[in-house]
């Protein structure tokens, strides 16, 4: 994989290992259970076995999830759609924002298409399939969770409204952490356009900051439920985004520290986890200050000119 690691024409070609195809089968098997993880996995494979065996691996890795883990096939088709696109877009030398878009796109369009067959097949229009799917899924959550009782109707509107919304952010999460991690464990080369010393400069436009406010402050105007769903949904994108940024601003800040390798990632771990809405505010701040920075250069500008 020359744009992975390109050290690696210099030093031997890749050689097919039954053990390690054997081990990228297992890790893209067991990651598949856990969504956030699939990116990572693929991304894995992809570094330590040749084209295209690593491909094969990945996808008996998550067809076998289906067969242990019982996982729906709808999802995997959409999660081998995600981790193919983001290897393809890391090999082609694309930046982040556009790793990004092609893996919402191709995920998008991999879950509308499965949509749309499924319901072909049972003879039901796509939105009576997806108001019955939604009312399914409701009914197996609250029968396998052992939790308070929680309104059944207030869940399948959650499913069939702001699901779909929100796996946009889910999507965009999962190829963030492991394009992040990737990059992290310095798995491309100082030019490639994903490598750490360029994704600390990655800053999205503040129109991301304006969204994220409009969509918090209208999720609570909105008298209507379904409209305040559909605005959740979209806020957890705005969210998803401020909390990259927020990495970004982690990884700058641990840098100017001169951090450990290993510190380094004990930080990442901790604001991935628990501390995922400090990362969205960080990331706010990290966005306005240099905006407010260009607005007051501009202001001394016209100052001097006047």
């Amino acid at each position: 994989m020359r744009v992975m690691n390109d050290l690696s024409e210099e030093r031997s070609p890749v050689l097919f290992d039954p053990l390690q195809f054997l081990g990228c089968v297992a890790l893209n098997c067991l990651l598949a259970l856990f969504f956030m993880g699939a990116p990572f996995g693929v991304l894995f494979s992809h570094r330590v076995l040749p084209h295209p065996i690593s491909k094969v691996a990945c996808i008996l890795g998550i067809a076998i999830s289906h067969v242990i883990f019982g996982l729906p096939i709808g999802l995997l088709i959409v999660l081998m759609l995600i981790g193919l696109v983001t290897v393809d877009s890391v090999e082609r030398g694309v930046p982040v924002q556009r790793v990004l878009l092609n893996s919402v796109f191709c995920s998008l369009f991999g879950a509308v298409a499965v949509l749309v067959v499924s319901a072909r097949m049972s003879g039901e229009s796509i939105p009576h399939y997806w108001s019955s799917l939604a009312d399914w899924m409701s009914h197996q959550i609250l029968a396998r969770l052992d939790v308070a009782p929680f309104p059944l109707d207030r869940l399948t509107s959650m499913i069939e409204i702001q699901f779909p919304i929100s796996m946009v952010a889910i999507v965009l999460l999962s190829v963030w952490l492991g394009v992040g991690l990737a990059s992290h464990l310095s798995w491309f080369s100082d030019e490639h356009p994903l490598c750490s010393q360029r994704l600390r400069k990655t800053r999205w436009s503040i129109w991301i900051v304006a969204g994220f406010i409009a969509t918090t402050v209208g999720r609570f105007l909105m008298t209507s439920e379904r409209a305040a769903l559909a605005v959740a949904g979209a806020e957890a994108i705005f969210a998803v985004l401020l909390f990259c940024q927020g990495c970004v601003a982690v990884s700058n800040i641990l840098e100017q520290r001169s951090l450990s390798r290993a510190a380094r990632s004990f930080w990442y771990v901790v604001l991935s986890t628990l501390g995922f809405y400090f990362s969205v505010a960080l990331g706010v701040v990290w966005m306005i200050a240099p905006a407010r920075a260009r607005f007051r250069r501009r202001m001394d500008h016209e100052s001097n000119i006047t």
